[in-house]
Order: structure tokens, then C-alpha cells, then sequence
């Protein structure tokens, strides 16, 4: 009988320490949300969120979503962020001859170019400026495709 009451009396503690914990930890995990979604919204006023992809034109694609950027970040910048570019030396950061060691090739026409969603016609648009000069938007689709120039306008992405 007094191995019951001692069990009981175990297993209440057992209970009543664990709603505890439990009450503690669900109440800190709601301030950590509530945390979050204030940091969220303070981030939205000084900075954008881009979707990146860097195509190697092996079939290889590599999706960076969701690249938190500040306002008036470039193509160039959001680059830097996700992968290792590397500009030429002659032009600078406007034309990029190398992503993350994989080099353009002049013999086979390959050049790295960069495209953005046009979500107006649903395509691939070729970037209209340079990657430095071009001042990302929150939201938007962009992608650096190694591709054959050969023929103009390139295949899209």
C-alpha cells in the first residue's frame, strides 16, 4: 500500500513538472513569435527578399529563395550574397567571367548573363543594364545562365 502512495505521489510530481515545463516553453516559444514577426516587418522596411538561380548550363540549377537584401541592392550584390562571382578585370563588377570557379569560355561562346522574370509575359527577360547598375525589387526572379551566344537572342533560361 505504501508503494502505492509513493508511486502516485511520483507520478503526480512527474505530471505536475511536466505541464510546468511545458506551460514555460509553450509561453517562450510564442514570445519567439512574436519576436520573429516583429523583426520580420522591421527587416521589410530597410530590406527586399529576392529568389536567385545560378544555371551552370549542365542541367545544374542552383535556387537561392528568399536572399534578404538591403533596399537598393544590385544583381551584382544579391551574387555576392549566394555564390563567388568574379568580375573581369578590365570592366569590373558590370561583367562577371566566373561564378563560383566556373569560368565563361570564349571559344564555345559561353558567357554568364543574367536574366529576370517578366511577370507581365511570363518569360525570361535578358537584363536590360549591367548586373551592377540594376536595382533589384522585392520579390523578383533573377538568374545568371552560362549559355552558347552564338545566335542572338539567346535561349532563355
Amino acid at each position: 500500500m505504501k508503494g502505492a502512495w509513493l508511486l502516485a505521489a511520483l507520478l503526480l510530481a512527474w505530471a505536475v513538472a511536466s505541464t510546468s515545463l511545458g506551460s514555460y516553453y509553450y509561453t517562450e516559444y510564442a514570445k519567439s513569435q512574436r519576436l520573429s514577426q516583429d523583426l520580420k516587418q522591421k527587416l521589410g522596411e530597410v530590406s527586399i527578399s529576392v529568389n536567385m538561380a545560378i544555371d551552370y548550363g549542365n542541367g545544374t540549377r542552383l535556387w537561392f529563395n528568399e536572399t534578404a537584401l538591403p533596399i537598393g541592392a544590385t544583381v551584382f550584390n544579391a551574387t555576392v550574397k549566394v555564390a563567388n562571382p568574379e568580375p573581369d578585370p578590365k570592366y569590373g563588377e558590370s561583367f562577371i567571367i566566373a561564378i563560383n570557379g566556373v569560368r565563361q569560355n570564349e571559344n564555345e561562346n559561353k558567357y554568364w548573363l543574367w536574366w529576370i522574370w517578366d511577370e507581365t509575359q511570363a518569360k525570361w527577360a535578358p537584363g536590360p543594364v549591367a548586373d551592377n547598375e540594376y536595382a533589384l525589387s522585392n520579390g523578383q526572379n533573377v538568374i545568371w545562365y552560362l549559355e552558347n551566344t552564338s545566335t542572338w537572342p539567346p535561349l532563355s533560361p
